[in-house]
């Protein structure tokens, strides 16, 4: 009759086995978080996309619209600082 033998595994082999599956646990992890920041990133550009698709909508309603003579006078009055002549423009300095 045979004995059996159970064969042990050298030291080493357990040693390199465990230092094996640590680094690959940790190399998981890792790359959890990196697919984690990737997919905020990816949510936040496409909140970005989708109000620029608004903005530029609005702007081509603006442009097949066109300018209108008060629009033109709101632009040149807010931003440029223009009147109509003998028009008085008052500032409210109390808000500054």
């Amino acid at each position: 009759m045979e004995s059996k033998k159970k064969r042990r595994v050298p030291a080493v082999v357990k040693v390199a086995l465990f230092c094996f599956a640590l680094y690959a646990a940790i190399s998981l992890i890792h790359l959890q978080l990196k697919i984690s920041e990737k997919g905020a990133r990816i949510a936040q550009l496409d909140a970005e996309i989708q109000r620029r698709t608004t903005q530029n909508e609005t702007l081509r309603g603006v442009i097949e619209k066109g300018a209108s003579d008060a629009d033109i006078a709101a632009i040149a009055r807010d931003k440029l600082g223009y009147a109509y002549p003998q028009e008085r423009v008052f500032v409210d300095a109390s808000s500054q």
